[in-house]
């Protein structure tokens, strides 16, 4: 029971920055509007607007 528990809080600790991400984007309205940049920048940007580490 306490090595589910300890897996289940590292999964809870990622997704919480998941969830925070995405709540960014939608904010900044970055997931709902037109992209209208280069393509290439695409990436970059959506994670410096959600606020996630550039690798994973």
């Amino acid at each position: 029971m306490p090595r589910q528990k300890a897996g289940n809080r590292r999964v809870s600790r990622r997704r919480i920055v998941v969830e925070h991400g995405i709540g960014k984007m939608k904010v900044w309205r970055i997931a709902a509007e037109r992209y209208r940049n280069p393509r290439r920048r695409h990436t970059l940007i959506i994670k410096n607007v959600a606020g996630l580490p550039l690798t994973f």
